[in-house]
């Protein structure tokens, strides 16, 4: 193929010979590359920028190869990068030496060649927007590779090591401003009393960067990409803004400060080159970096957007403004990813600016359709923000059908029913009949004697009803104590009857249920009655989980007096203003009710998809029992079916067999064993070694429970598969090897472990190439499972520690972020969460007080997260030290602080929505354990088969499961049925695509699951819902021992 003979005479003769003799060997067995002949390396003298040479004497001829500078550093890395990129892509028989050779020029050159310069950022970000996605993606990765080594001095935060010797230019350019106001606009805040100190900057300081973002001094690498002194500028806001998005940490604070007002500009600048990526950073960090520097200037943005959509697509537009408008792909990056996240930031500006829009522009404007797709964006992801303005929402929406604008109804019909439909599934209080002609709006917030209902018709968009939905004469005063408030959530569900002519509303506060008979349409029309109605007919229910319709009147009213969610509330709102009180409320709004009608006067209410009750026939269902000690067993079992090497004889998933069995071989250390990820057959170790870290957890935490399950044994078989390797992979107190075969030529084939052939390359971390995550997550899980072992296996127990103090101390001791081999598995939150989650489970292994004092020292480290998973640990040790804090250890208050946090994220009617155990107060909401409990416990039904979609997302458990995982060894026969070989190309051909079934069922395994709609495609192609891993089911072994032996049959 000509392609790749070009390909391998480039790469032949831009390779650096003679650096790395193994990479050399492997280019030449294995991608036959040919070295050229007859030449001689020579190295250049100082004052020649270090050029290395290549002298073909026999042709009296020299070829000059390299100079070591930061700019052909950067050049080479990134041809040579995407070279290899390629060459994987073209063919899967020099995956191995493609990979070798990227990785070489990645993370490891600076290893082989010391003296080399980190790769020149600015040249980096040049090509971010290439036309190739190979060299796209080859710059993104050396990006990030060489961030922490090449931050340019001015922007360097002083604790941070690494940062380039660039001084500050001496002058700015002439005609060259980014933002000359910028010091007047800032000076005052960056200085002022009321910054923390962290963020307060000198004068000298600011001036450095400003100046450094200014400047655009025509360095080498220019020539490299044929820019100019325009492009070395805004490569300078680039670099610095991908700093302070991604690694914030490493730069002074004050920099978002300073370059967000150069991004934004550069965005609407619609330069063709970085327009793109200045605006995918802005987007991607509005929520933790830019809204707080901007947060004003929200909705003036929003607007420059718009008119640059009108400039491009307006019937009216001049040619002066078309020549200005919008390229085409800067504008689905501004329409589809910066808008959502720029009205999220501030959603009443952008619902100002929408409005507006309306009267401002043409008819047919296609600004009017970009404003419906991003409301659908907002609707979809973060529907809480919109909850006080739903009001302004439907009526944005009703205004783009409105009849009497004939023009815009035709353009946007299709549209904004498609908004107001997604309206209507993230807000149960608004309501469409099943024929789309009847609309109804119930009150989020409302006075308790002031709440209504809007109806509206669709088919002439006019307001055609206005129910009464406050409390009637002679309710029952069931909230007596809490009289002072007088602002509730007024309506929590809306639901029209199958024949368009009844509505019923349920009111969480109110503890009601109304129906109301609205008659005709013909009637309403001719009516046209707007004062309000009152309901047919009332019914009083609780609005919580374990009590029945049917309950005595007596009963209810007791239970609701003293019930501590309803108490907490009453008291946390006395002597709050009405404005406050309408905060509190909207924080805490419940979107989760909804109501069905099952048929003839009869409704169906549910809560996160459990059935609460069916009203009227007071015909209460009964909750599916689900058997958690079989679901645990399953979980567990899982891991059997991802075991790499050579397998027991008591292996129970018999379709796998031996894999993998020479791992570690290329450098004579035996790393056979341990688990494949997920679906592939990579072993990366940190991934690995968070789940070994949650099994432990488990084991420590619910010991008696699964027991009882008859699970330990298994269980702790589990976790030793697992901990054998770490110690295999810790092969002295400076080595722990990370990750074996290579992720991008695995992806490429679809293969079984079995007949696995793709390169079984091997990434280490050390004291002089350190990564401190994965290094500190196994330290954790062997801590962990020492606790485990410690009775079972005392000197097994002992060994564990050991290894785990040892890389605890090369995490701590050589701190470095680890970038591993991105795309997969690289770190995003930082090593600080480690660090503490390994002191934490090695004190509660060793007892030793230093760890204890190490947590304490550096709980400046700790900070409220909204995830726990493997690569943000700060949840974790949160609660581990949320549990010492509880046993008396009061300085850990911090701790305890952010673990509250955390579950207060995840609650249901918390004002942050969040999470806890003992009774903890969420802005104004208090829950119990008990009521935290019940949360939990909902979420593993779900996964078992309580979910709009009524399957298991379990496989093996219960009637209907997915049956199409995304797994290279489920998906392919088993070698006892099917022992002819199934190579690379075959599994894609034969297996992957095709549409039956996994031949092999892979027990206990948890896909990802349904989408934010709760919608599941059972399709193996589909990975990030179809796809198991070893830590999702390691988590869940955790959550679903908690309820063994709990009985699940809720009478409603």
């Amino acid at each position: 193929m000509l392609e790749e003979c070009l390909l391998r005479f480039s790469l032949a003769f831009l390779h650096l010979w003679n650096v790395d003799p193994e990479l050399d060997k492997l280019l030449i067995t294995d991608m036959k590359l040919k070295r050229p002949e007859s030449f001689i390396v020579a190295s250049g003298f100082q004052g020649d920028k270090g050029s290395l040479t290549l002298m073909f004497p026999n042709l009296s001829a020299t070829l000059e190869l390299w100079r070591m500078s930061s700019e052909f550093c950067a050049m080479r890395s990134l041809t040579m990068v995407s070279l290899a990129q390629r060459m994987i892509s073209l063919s899967h028989t020099s995956s191995n030496a493609s990979s070798a050779l990227a990785a070489f020029y990645t993370r490891n050159f600076a290893d082989k060649i010391p003296d080399i310069k980190p790769p020149l950022l600015q040249l980096l970000v040049s090509f971010w927007q290439d036309e190739s996605e190979h060299v796209r993606m080859a710059a993104r990765s050396l990006f990030h590779c060489a961030a922490s080594r090449a931050i340019p001095l001015p922007l360097c935060n002083k604790k941070a090591s690494g940062c380039t010797n660039l001084s500050p230019p001496s002058g700015l350019g002439e005609n060259e401003h980014v933002n000359s106001n910028i010091e007047e606009t800032f000076a005052n805040r960056l200085h002022s009393d009321q910054l923390p100190e962290t963020q307060r900057i000198s004068k000298v300081e600011e001036f450095n960067i400003l100046a450094w973002l200014q400047s655009f001094e025509m360095q080498d690498w220019i020539s490299c990409v044929g820019g100019t002194s325009q492009d070395a500028m805004t490569s300078h806001i680039i670099v610095a803004a991908a700093l302070a998005n991604w690694y914030p940490s490493l730069v002074k604070p004050c920099l978002a400060m300073l370059v967000v007002h150069p991004l934004m500009k550069l965005v609407m600048a619609m330069n063709e080159k970085y327009s793109s990526t200045a605006a995918e950073l802005l987007a991607e960090g509005m929520e933790s970096t830019w809204k707080q520097c901007i947060s004003s200037e929200i909705p003036r943005l929003i607007g420059d957007i718009f008119f640059q959509i009108e400039c491009v697509s307006g019937p009216t537009a001049n040619s002066a403004a078309q020549s200005l408008a919008v390229p085409v792909g800067l504008r689905e990056i501004l329409v589809g990813v910066l808008l959502p996240s720029l009205a999220v930031a501030d959603v009443p500006g952008f619902l100002t600016v929408m409005e507006s829009q309306i009267w401002s522009t043409a008819s047919d404007s296609p600004v009017h359709l970009v404003s419906l797709m991003t409301l659908i964006r907002v609707v979809r992801s973060s529907p809480r923000y919109l909850a006080q303005y739903l009001d302004k929402v439907i009526d944005f929406i009703l205004q783009t059908v409105d009849p009497s604008n004939s023009v815009m109804r035709k353009t946007c019909f299709q549209s904004s029913m498609t908004a107001l439909k997604e309206v209507v599934r993230a807000f149960p209080m608004v309501a469409l009949n099943d024929t789309w002609t009847r609309l109804a709006v119930g009150d989020v917030i409302g006075e308790r004697n002031n709440a209504t209902i809007r109806v509206y018709d669709m088919q002439s968009v006019t307001k055609i009803k206005v129910l009464d939905a406050s409390g009637p004469p002679g309710l029952p005063n069931l909230l007596a104590a809490s009289s002072e408030m007088m602002l509730v959530t007024a309506i929590s569900a809306l639901s029209f009857s199958p024949d368009g002519e009844g509505l019923v509303a349920f009111s969480e506060h109110g503890l009601m249920i109304r129906w109301w008979s609205l008659g005709s349409v013909f009637w309403e029309k001719l009516s046209r009655n707007l004062v309000p109605v009152q309901c047919t007919k009332l019914i009083f229910v609780p609005p919580w989980e374990g009590f029945s319709p049917n309950s005595s009147r007596s009963s209810i009213m007791a239970s609701i007096m003293g019930h501590d969610k309803q108490i907490n509330i009453q008291e946390g709102t006395k002597g709050l203003s009405q404005a406050d009180n309408l905060k509190l409320l909207i924080h805490n709004l419940d979107l989760s009710y909804r109501l069905e009608w099952v048929g003839e006067r009869k409704v169906l209410l549910t809560r996160h998809g459990h059935e609460l009750g069916t009203f009227l026939l007071v015909v209460p269902p009964l909750a599916a029992n689900y058997d958690y000690g079989d679901a645990l067993g399953k979980a567990i079992l899982f891991f059997e079916g991802q075991r790499s090497g050579k397998l027991p004889t008591n292996q129970r998933v018999t379709w796998r067999g031996d894999s993998a069995c020479s791992d570690g071989t290329p450098e004579n250390v035996n790393l056979v064993g341990g688990y494949y990820d997920a679906g592939d057959n990579v072993k990366f170790g940190w991934p690995m070694a968070f789940s070994v870290s949650l099994l432990s957890w488990a084991a420590v935490e619910y010991q008696q429970q699964i027991s009882s399950s008859n699970q330990l044994a298994y269980l702790r078989k589990a976790i030793r598969w697992g901990t054998d390797f770490i110690l295999k992979a810790h092969t002295s107190p400076t080595t722990f090897y990370t990750q074996v075969g290579d992720g991008n030529a695995d992806h490429q084939c679809w293969e079984r472990p079995e007949d696995m052939d793709t390169p079984r390359t091997l990434y280490k971390i050390t004291s002089s190439s350190p990564g401190s995550e994965p290094t500190a997550e196994a330290a954790a899980a062997l801590a962990s499972a020492s606790i485990v072992f410690k009775v079972a296996n005392t000197n097994y127990s002992a060994t564990l520690l050991r290894h785990s103090k040892s890389l605890f101390d090369l995490a701590d001791q050589h701190r470095a972020s680890y970038q591993g081999y991105c795309p997969f598995y690289c770190s995003y939150s930082g090593y600080q969460d480690e660090l503490l989650w390994a002191a934490a489970w090695l004190y509660k292994a060793s007892g030793d007080i230093k760890y204890l004092n190490y947590v304490l020292t550096n709980q400046g480290w700790s900070k409220a997260a909204n995830e726990f998973s493997w690569d943000n640990k700060f949840p974790g040790v949160q609660t581990l030290l949320a549990k010492e804090f509880h046993c008396g250890k009061t300085n850990l208050a911090k701790f305890k602080t952010d673990a509250e946090s955390f579950v207060c994220a995840l609650m249901p009617g918390s004002s942050s929505v969040q999470i806890r155990t003992t009774p903890v107060q969420c802005g104004s909401a208090f829950f119990s354990a008990s009521q935290i409990r019940a949360f939990a416990k909902t979420q593993v039904d779900y996964i078992l088969g309580k979910n709009p979609k009524n399957m298991s997302y379990m496989v093996g458990f219960g009637a209907k499961y997915p049956t199409q995982l995304h797994h290279r060894g489920s998906s392919i026969p088993s070698m006892k049925v099917h022992p002819t070989k199934v190579d690379c190309n075959g599994g894609y051909s034969g297996y992957y695509s095709s549409p039956n079934p996994n031949p092999n069922t892979h027990v206990g395994a948890v896909v990802g699951g349904p989408d934010v709609n709760d919608q599941f495609s059972d399709a193996r192609s589909d990975y990030s819902h179809s796809e198991p891993t070893t830590y999702m089911n390691a988590a869940f072994v955790g959550a679903v021992a908690a309820l063994v032996g709990q009985c699940n049959a809720v009478s409603l």
